[in-house]
């Protein structure tokens, strides 16, 4: 039996989260997660193998006013695999820069690492989180094929799904980039891991914005707060991918750079 289930009213369930009618919003933080998965050779069964990590933060603590002029969601990417499958997907992700995880059996470990997240206020404890991604099921899967159940984390509070959010205040399910499009979100390079994560926790809080509203009497801060966020531009990484090119290895470099990090070894197989 599952700990938690999608909530079949998540608009409910998000004004309990945040608190928006009483201001009195649940210490937690709202964990977006995306994962993309290697796909390039599908008849050996490699779909659990993941390529890419995503995660996006959003915690209730920052609920206070005043809110910050150009708010920003805190967004980090992860690729996994050797070097040149890092040189591609970095200078796609727009919001900060990517690291790198270099072999699938520390996978596990970063993705529960990232969901057990230090109390600054209480040393030793670790924060309430809620997780949610656009279509979560898929990504709660792939974990489990993995032998990673995330649900039976113990930080884990609840669950959401953007899917369900879109169909109750829309009337219909739609792909991510649909629903950027139709909610009129910025974005730009869909299905890198880092980017959907953070683009799926925008949609989040505009879907709020638009469900709760009808809602209130008057205007509500913490409402207005989410749309800024939502529609926030997308920052310009024309500088950072320059220099990410300007670093870029050649090819004859890639063996060295590899056997140097501990991600090619001659004795693998022996």
């Amino acid at each position: 039996m599952p700990r938690f289930r999608f909530p079949k009213h998540p608009l409910r369930e998000i004004q309990d989260i945040f608190g928006v009618q009483e201001n009195n919003p649940r210490d937690v933080v709202l964990v977006s997660l995306d994962l993309e998965v290697n796909r390039n050779h599908p008849q050996w069964n490699r779909w659990n193998e993941i390529s890419q990590i995503g995660v996006s933060f959003f915690d209730t603590r920052s609920l206070s006013s005043p809110y910050p002029a150009s708010p920003q969601l805190d967004t980090q990417h992860f690729i996994i695999g050797g070097h040149k499958r890092l040189a591609h997907p970095r200078t796609k992700f727009y919001f900060g820069n990517s690291q790198h995880i270099i072999n699938q059996k520390d996978v596990n470990k970063a993705i529960r690492d990232l969901l057990q997240i230090p109390d600054e206020t209480s040393p030793g404890n670790y924060r309430d989180v809620i997780l949610l991604a656009h279509g979560l099921s898929t990504d709660l899967a792939v974990c489990a094929k993995r032998g990673l159940v995330l649900e039976d984390l113990a930080t884990i509070v609840g669950l959401l799904d953007t899917t369900y959010l879109a169909t109750e205040v829309l009337g219909m399910r739609f792909q991510l980039v649909y629903l950027l499009r139709i909610l009129g979100l910025p974005f730009q390079e869909v299905h890198n891991a880092g980017n959907d994560a953070n683009y799926a926790l925008r949609v989040l809080l505009v879907l709020s914005y638009y469900g709760l509203k009808p809602d209130l009497v008057g205007r509500c801060d913490t409402l207005e707060y989410f749309k800024a966020l939502g529609f926030n531009p997308l920052p310009d990484t024309t500088r950072r991918n320059a220099k990410l090119r300007s670093l870029k290895l050649r090819c004859a470099d890639y063996t060295l750079h590899a056997l140097e990090t501990g991600s090619l070894t001659f004795f693998e197989g022996f």
